[in-house]
Protein backbone atom coordinates (compact mmCIF):
# COMPACT_ATOMS: atom_id res chain seq x y z
CA UNK A 1 0.00 0.00 0.00
CA UNK A 2 1.30 3.51 -0.80
CA UNK A 3 1.90 5.80 2.03
CA UNK A 4 -0.25 8.03 3.28
CA UNK A 5 -0.62 11.42 2.27
CA UNK A 6 -2.66 13.31 4.85
CA UNK A 7 -2.84 13.07 8.54
CA UNK A 8 -5.26 10.59 9.45
CA UNK A 9 -4.90 7.99 11.75
CA UNK A 10 -4.70 4.54 10.85
CA UNK A 11 -3.94 0.76 12.74
CA UNK A 12 -0.99 -0.90 10.99
CA UNK A 13 -0.33 -4.21 10.60
CA UNK A 14 3.40 -5.19 9.96
CA UNK A 15 3.54 -8.90 8.19
CA UNK A 16 6.24 -11.48 7.14
CA UNK A 17 6.65 -11.36 3.07
CA UNK A 18 6.85 -15.03 2.81
CA UNK A 19 4.05 -16.59 5.21
CA UNK A 20 2.25 -13.45 5.60
CA UNK A 21 2.29 -13.81 9.39
CA UNK A 22 1.69 -10.96 11.63
CA UNK A 23 4.94 -9.72 13.44
CA UNK A 24 3.86 -6.30 14.80
CA UNK A 25 0.98 -4.00 14.98
CA UNK A 26 0.78 -0.35 16.09
CA UNK A 27 -0.95 3.16 15.40
CA UNK A 28 0.04 6.03 14.00
CA UNK A 29 -0.58 9.28 11.40
CA UNK A 30 1.41 10.13 7.71
CA UNK A 31 4.55 8.04 7.25
CA UNK A 32 4.96 6.17 11.21
CA UNK A 33 3.51 2.78 9.26
CA UNK A 34 6.75 3.38 7.12
CA UNK A 35 9.57 4.00 9.88
CA UNK A 36 11.96 2.44 11.97
CA UNK A 37 12.35 5.21 14.03
CA UNK A 38 11.97 4.51 18.11
CA UNK A 39 11.24 0.14 17.81
CA UNK A 40 12.03 -2.20 19.76
CA UNK A 41 15.20 -4.58 19.41
CA UNK A 42 13.09 -7.31 18.92
CA UNK A 43 11.23 -5.84 16.02
CA UNK A 44 14.51 -4.35 14.39
CA UNK A 45 15.72 -8.04 14.48
CA UNK A 46 13.09 -9.52 12.00
CA UNK A 47 12.81 -6.82 10.20
CA UNK A 48 16.47 -6.98 9.48
CA UNK A 49 15.63 -10.68 8.71
CA UNK A 50 12.79 -9.89 6.34
CA UNK A 51 15.56 -7.99 4.06
CA UNK A 52 14.59 -4.81 5.53
CA UNK A 53 10.86 -2.83 5.69
CA UNK A 54 10.91 -2.76 1.50
CA UNK A 55 10.02 -6.39 1.89
CA UNK A 56 7.77 -6.22 4.96
CA UNK A 57 4.05 -6.62 3.40
CA UNK A 58 2.44 -3.37 5.36
CA UNK A 59 -1.06 -3.02 5.85
CA UNK A 60 -3.31 -0.24 7.36
CA UNK A 61 -6.66 0.02 8.72
CA UNK A 62 -7.93 3.61 8.90
CA UNK A 63 -9.90 4.85 12.20
CA UNK A 64 -11.62 7.81 12.94
CA UNK A 65 -10.44 8.90 16.04
CA UNK A 66 -6.54 8.80 17.71
CA UNK A 67 -8.56 7.16 20.85
CA UNK A 68 -10.28 5.09 18.38
CA UNK A 69 -7.24 3.38 17.10
CA UNK A 70 -5.23 3.13 20.35
CA UNK A 71 -8.33 1.02 20.59
CA UNK A 72 -8.12 -1.15 18.03
CA UNK A 73 -4.08 -1.78 18.49
CA UNK A 74 -5.33 -3.05 21.63
CA UNK A 75 -7.65 -5.30 20.58
CA UNK A 76 -5.44 -6.35 17.69
CA UNK A 77 -2.60 -6.90 20.09
CA UNK A 78 -4.79 -8.66 22.44
CA UNK A 79 -6.19 -11.18 19.46
CA UNK A 80 -3.24 -11.90 17.33
CA UNK A 81 -1.03 -12.37 20.88
CA UNK A 82 2.54 -11.11 22.04
CA UNK A 83 5.56 -13.30 21.89
CA UNK A 84 6.81 -12.35 24.80
CA UNK A 85 3.72 -13.57 26.72
CA UNK A 86 4.62 -16.62 23.88
CA UNK A 87 0.49 -16.46 23.18
CA UNK A 88 1.29 -15.21 19.77
CA UNK A 89 3.86 -13.83 17.33
CA UNK A 90 3.11 -10.10 17.43
CA UNK A 91 6.36 -8.54 18.69
CA UNK A 92 5.24 -6.00 21.10
CA UNK A 93 6.55 -5.11 24.45
CA UNK A 94 2.80 -3.82 25.14
CA UNK A 95 -0.43 -4.58 24.99
CA UNK A 96 -1.24 -1.58 22.78
CA UNK A 97 -3.27 1.48 23.74
CA UNK A 98 -0.62 3.73 25.43
CA UNK A 99 1.38 5.45 22.28
CA UNK A 100 1.66 9.08 22.43
CA UNK A 101 2.46 10.06 19.20
CA UNK A 102 -0.31 11.88 17.65
CA UNK A 103 -1.73 12.82 20.91
CA UNK A 104 -2.05 16.59 21.49
CA UNK A 105 0.76 18.38 24.00
CA UNK A 106 -0.44 19.54 27.13
CA UNK A 107 0.61 23.74 27.80
CA UNK A 108 3.20 22.00 30.39
CA UNK A 109 4.85 19.74 28.11
CA UNK A 110 5.42 22.81 25.58
CA UNK A 111 6.81 25.10 27.94
CA UNK A 112 9.05 22.30 28.66
CA UNK A 113 10.24 21.62 25.24
CA UNK A 114 10.27 24.96 24.55
CA UNK A 115 12.63 25.77 27.72
CA UNK A 116 14.56 22.71 26.21
CA UNK A 117 15.01 24.10 22.89
CA UNK A 118 15.93 27.82 24.07
CA UNK A 119 19.50 25.93 25.28
CA UNK A 120 20.69 24.27 22.15
CA UNK A 121 23.43 26.12 20.42
CA UNK A 122 22.49 26.04 16.81
CA UNK A 123 26.08 25.80 15.37
CA UNK A 124 26.32 26.39 11.15
CA UNK A 125 27.26 23.48 10.63
CA UNK A 126 24.18 21.91 11.72
CA UNK A 127 21.99 24.32 10.40
CA UNK A 128 23.63 23.22 7.38
CA UNK A 129 23.23 19.16 7.90
CA UNK A 130 19.27 20.74 8.73
CA UNK A 131 18.89 22.56 5.77
CA UNK A 132 20.22 19.50 3.84
CA UNK A 133 17.28 17.21 5.04
CA UNK A 134 14.98 20.08 4.59
CA UNK A 135 15.90 20.49 0.45
CA UNK A 136 13.58 18.45 -1.71
CA UNK A 137 11.10 17.76 1.00
CA UNK A 138 7.18 17.76 -0.40
CA UNK A 139 5.25 19.51 1.74
CA UNK A 140 1.00 19.13 1.43
CA UNK A 141 -1.02 21.72 0.72
CA UNK A 142 -2.55 21.70 4.50
CA UNK A 143 0.89 22.74 5.72
CA UNK A 144 1.41 25.10 2.99
CA UNK A 145 -2.19 26.26 4.51
CA UNK A 146 -1.74 26.71 7.87
CA UNK A 147 1.77 28.38 7.50
CA UNK A 148 0.23 31.25 5.48
CA UNK A 149 -2.68 31.75 7.57
CA UNK A 150 -0.19 31.74 10.69
CA UNK A 151 2.07 35.24 8.97
CA UNK A 152 -1.69 36.51 7.45
CA UNK A 153 -1.55 40.19 9.03
CA UNK A 154 1.82 40.24 10.16
CA UNK A 155 4.25 42.40 9.20
CA UNK A 156 7.38 40.82 8.12
CA UNK A 157 10.73 41.61 9.59
CA UNK A 158 13.23 43.72 8.10
CA UNK A 159 15.86 41.20 7.25
CA UNK A 160 13.15 39.76 5.43
CA UNK A 161 12.02 42.38 3.42
CA UNK A 162 15.60 43.08 2.39
CA UNK A 163 16.36 39.40 1.33
CA UNK A 164 13.34 39.90 -0.95
CA UNK A 165 13.90 42.86 -2.34
CA UNK A 166 17.60 41.43 -3.13
CA UNK A 167 15.87 38.89 -4.52
CA UNK A 168 13.78 41.10 -7.15
CA UNK A 169 16.60 43.26 -7.93
CA UNK A 170 18.43 40.22 -8.97
CA UNK A 171 15.80 38.40 -11.12
CA UNK A 172 15.61 42.00 -12.65
CA UNK A 173 19.06 41.97 -13.72
CA UNK A 174 19.18 38.32 -14.46
CA UNK A 175 15.82 38.72 -16.26
CA UNK A 176 14.25 35.39 -14.37
CA UNK A 177 13.16 33.58 -17.17
CA UNK A 178 10.87 36.08 -18.48
CA UNK A 179 8.99 36.37 -15.56
CA UNK A 180 9.62 39.65 -13.97
CA UNK A 181 7.18 42.35 -15.79
CA UNK A 182 5.49 39.63 -17.94
CA UNK A 183 1.39 39.72 -17.72
CA UNK A 184 0.70 36.50 -15.42
CA UNK A 185 3.28 38.69 -13.11
CA UNK A 186 1.40 41.75 -13.28
CA UNK A 187 -1.68 39.56 -12.71
CA UNK A 188 -0.40 38.03 -10.06
CA UNK A 189 0.87 41.60 -7.97
CA UNK A 190 -2.31 43.16 -9.03
CA UNK A 191 -4.47 40.37 -7.25
CA UNK A 192 -2.14 40.56 -4.45
CA UNK A 193 -2.98 44.07 -4.21
CA UNK A 194 -6.81 43.74 -4.45
CA UNK A 195 -6.70 41.49 -1.75
CA UNK A 196 -4.06 43.32 0.26
CA UNK A 197 -6.85 46.77 0.04
CA UNK A 198 -9.42 44.43 1.70
CA UNK A 199 -7.60 43.12 4.07
CA UNK A 200 -6.06 46.50 5.20
CA UNK A 201 -10.16 48.11 5.39
CA UNK A 202 -10.77 44.92 7.19
CA UNK A 203 -11.87 45.03 10.94
CA UNK A 204 -8.83 42.52 11.35
CA UNK A 205 -6.21 44.95 9.45
CA UNK A 206 -7.35 48.36 11.30
CA UNK A 207 -6.56 46.58 14.81
CA UNK A 208 -3.30 45.41 13.42
CA UNK A 209 -2.68 49.20 12.18
CA UNK A 210 -3.89 50.35 15.80
CA UNK A 211 -1.27 47.93 17.74
CA UNK A 212 1.54 48.88 15.51
CA UNK A 213 0.33 52.51 15.83
CA UNK A 214 0.05 52.02 19.44
CA UNK A 215 3.96 50.30 20.07
CA UNK A 216 5.11 52.64 17.90
CA UNK A 217 4.53 55.67 20.01
CA UNK A 218 5.39 53.55 23.24
CA UNK A 219 8.36 52.91 22.41
CA UNK A 220 9.65 56.53 20.80
CA UNK A 221 11.84 58.54 23.32
CA UNK A 222 11.35 62.43 23.93
CA UNK A 223 14.64 64.04 24.09
CA UNK A 224 15.12 67.76 24.39
CA UNK A 225 16.30 69.98 21.38
CA UNK A 226 16.87 73.74 20.82
CA UNK A 227 15.32 75.34 17.88
CA UNK A 228 17.56 76.02 14.86
CA UNK A 229 15.96 79.49 14.92
CA UNK A 230 14.93 81.21 18.32
CA UNK A 231 17.09 79.12 20.49
CA UNK A 232 14.20 77.75 22.57
CA UNK A 233 14.52 74.44 24.00
CA UNK A 234 11.72 72.17 23.13
CA UNK A 235 11.12 68.26 23.23
CA UNK A 236 10.04 65.98 20.20
CA UNK A 237 10.01 62.18 19.89
CA UNK A 238 11.73 62.87 16.17
CA UNK A 239 15.48 63.68 17.29
CA UNK A 240 17.13 62.84 13.94
CA UNK A 241 14.58 65.20 11.83
CA UNK A 242 13.31 68.09 14.05
CA UNK A 243 14.78 71.25 14.02
CA UNK A 244 12.29 73.69 14.84
CA UNK A 245 9.89 74.25 17.74
CA UNK A 246 7.04 75.46 16.15
CA UNK A 247 6.60 75.79 12.33
CA UNK A 248 6.39 79.14 12.29
CA UNK A 249 9.92 79.39 13.24
CA UNK A 250 10.85 77.28 10.10
CA UNK A 251 9.02 79.21 7.88
CA UNK A 252 10.71 82.27 9.09
CA UNK A 253 13.95 80.12 8.75
CA UNK A 254 13.32 79.56 5.52
CA UNK A 255 12.26 82.97 4.41
CA UNK A 256 15.69 84.36 5.77
CA UNK A 257 17.99 81.81 3.69
CA UNK A 258 15.55 82.89 0.11
CA UNK A 259 16.43 86.49 1.40
CA UNK A 260 13.74 87.55 2.60
CA UNK A 261 13.83 90.17 4.90
CA UNK A 262 11.40 89.62 8.56
CA UNK A 263 8.39 87.23 8.49
CA UNK A 264 5.23 86.99 6.85
CA UNK A 265 2.29 88.92 7.70
CA UNK A 266 0.76 85.41 8.95
CA UNK A 267 4.40 84.91 11.39
CA UNK A 268 4.08 88.46 12.35
CA UNK A 269 1.20 88.45 13.68
CA UNK A 270 1.82 85.26 15.91
CA UNK A 271 5.33 86.54 16.96
CA UNK A 272 4.44 90.10 17.95
CA UNK A 273 3.69 89.29 21.23
CA UNK A 274 1.15 86.43 20.97
CA UNK A 275 3.75 83.78 20.28
CA UNK A 276 2.02 80.45 20.99
CA UNK A 277 4.27 77.45 23.25
CA UNK A 278 5.61 74.66 21.97
CA UNK A 279 3.87 71.34 22.74
CA UNK A 280 5.92 69.60 25.58
CA UNK A 281 3.76 66.13 25.37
Amino acid sequence: MPRQTQKSVYVYIWRRPDTGEPFYVGVGVANRAWSLHRRNRHTLNVVRKCGGLKNVRIETLPVETWEAGLLEEKRLISVIGRKSKKKGPLTNETDGGEGAAGRPATIKTRRAVGAANAKRVWTPERRARMAEKLIGRPVLSETRDKLRQAFVGKPRPRHVQKVLLSNLKKAALTGSGGWIGSKENRDQLANAQEKAKVWHASDTGRDVHRAVGRDSWIKRQWVERSCEQCGQFYRTPYPKRSRFCHPNCGMLFRRRQRGIAGPGPRVKAVLSGKRRVARTT
